[in-house]
């Protein structure tokens, strides 16, 4: 798969809009190279950022994703992550896959892929079963006893 596959976001991750905490454990792990310390300047919209964890963080914050500059710092994707998340509506897998793409880190695009599409198809089904089990508890009948007044 070509640099060029990769810039476009999966079908999947696009259509479904799957959030960010459908990532798994194992995913989080494949993200770990963002952490490395040694990178590559790369220019996004006109800001030179680098390409790495702290490049992610600053570029959450110049689109306007997330408000915390002390986001800038931290070491963990998975903290990033859950900030990220909890501070924007618009958080999706789909749109951390793009800002990979304008980090240029297709190492990684590639590498996590599958376990993306994975964790979405998890994700999906989770849904689909937990909006089966809530359409089945309201059809249910009432274990309550029918109530009768008599009129005298």
């Amino acid at each position: 798969m070509d640099n060029v596959d990769l810039e476009l976001t999966p079908d999947l991750l696009e259509q479904q809009q799957i959030p960010l905490s459908a990532i798994s454990q194992t995913l989080l792990l494949l993200l770990k190279p963002l952490e490395d310390a040694t990178t590559r300047i790369v220019t996004v919209d006109g800001v030179e950022l680098l390409d790495n964890l702290q490049g992610l963080a600053e570029l959450l914050i110049f689109k306007g994703c997330v408000t915390d500059w002390g986001l800038a710092g931290t070491a963990s994707v998975s903290a990033v992550l859950d900030t990220w998340g909890r501070q924007d509506q618009r958080a999706s897998c789909a749109v951390l896959w793009r800002l990979l793409v304008s980090l240029g880190r297709f190492d990684l695009l590639r590498s996590i892929r599958g376990r993306l599409l994975r964790d979405a198809e998890l994700y999906m089904q989770s849904e689909q079963r937990e909006r089966r089990r809530l359409r089945e508890a309201t059809q249910q009948p009432s274990a309550a006893p029918e109530r009768r007044f008599d009129v005298y």
